[in-house]
């Protein structure tokens, strides 16, 4: 399962649109429970990569200048997902 957070869901669906992402094999936190929860900064998007019910990678887009690796990344991750 991949998850996309971001204090603003103006962020998600830019991310989401920009880059074409399935969220369909995906889960969009809209609702912002990973900030309530203290799990990211507010300041971009981010990516949990969970695997068996744990989280196997963070990719916060705010700290990095590699955006387009992490979303080869992410579409590597739902490939393998959908082939599951």
């Amino acid at each position: 399962m991949l998850v996309l957070t971001s204090l603003y869901s103006k962020s998600i669906h830019n991310t989401v649109e920009t880059y074409h992402l399935d969220t369909g094999r995906m889960l969009v936190d809209e609702k912002n429970k990973a900030v309530s929860l203290q799990l990211l900064l507010p300041t971009a998007p981010c990516f949990y990569f969970i695997e068996d019910g744990i989280v196997q990678k963070r990719a916060d887009l705010s700290k990095t200048y590699d955006k387009t690796g992490i979303l080869s990344e992410v579409s590597r991750f739902l490939g393998k997902s959908a082939g599951e």
